[in-house]
């Protein structure tokens, strides 16, 4: 992949990277005749470049209509 270019890119061409690890989880259930899905995600950043470093929490939910 390459950085940003062209007129807007003022600032430079931001180019980052990152890696982490984390656990996932999903559960599926059935209530009133429809399946739902929660799913539930944490992840670790162990490795930053030329960006914020930090965890991060990611919950959702589906639904089949």
């Amino acid at each position: 992949m390459s950085g940003d270019s062209g007129r807007g890119a003022t600032l430079g061409s931001f180019k980052a990277e990152a890696a982490g690890t984390g656990p996932a989880v999903l559960w599926n259930i059935k209530t009133f005749g429809q399946q739902v899905s929660f799913i539930a995600k944490y992840l670790h950043e162990y490795h930053a470049e030329r960006r914020l470093e930090g965890d991060h929490i990611f919950a959702s939910f589906a639904f089949s209509f």
